[in-house]
């Protein structure tokens, strides 16, 4: 049986505060989840893992990743118009260099985030 299409409007997904300076909508596809982040400039995103593969979009604003990975070159700053695919179990952390809206894209589908 195949699954039906869904036409998502993001201005109709609830937003939830999961920190000071997060907000954060979620949208869950059969295999994959999706994200929208607003973060204000300054916020924090601390050191973390998880074995899903993540590809972070910045629709506006700019992004500071830091990557435990030498070849990336360790801080990667991701801007307006760019993406960046981390690889699952690779340990990142974030800071908003200003205020940021992005999508974050995770491969299988983080059934730990609730939609």
């Amino acid at each position: 049986m195949t699954a039906a299409a869904r036409h998502i409007v993001w201005d109709a997904v609830p937003a939830t505060r999961v920190a000071p300076g997060i907000d954060r909508q979620v949208v869950h596809g059969d295999g994959v989840t999706l994200l929208r982040l607003a973060l204000a400039a300054g916020t924090v995103l601390p050191r973390h893992e998880h074995p899903h593969e993540q590809c972070t979009t910045v629709l506006d604003g700019r992004l500071a990743v830091e990557l435990d990975d030498e070849a990336a070159g360790g801080v990667v700053e991701v801007g307006a118009g760019e993406t960046l695919a981390i690889p699952g179990g690779l340990p990142h952390a974030a800071r908003a260099v200003t205020d940021v809206v992005a999508l974050e894209l995770f491969a299988p589908r983080r059934d730990d985030l609730p939609e």
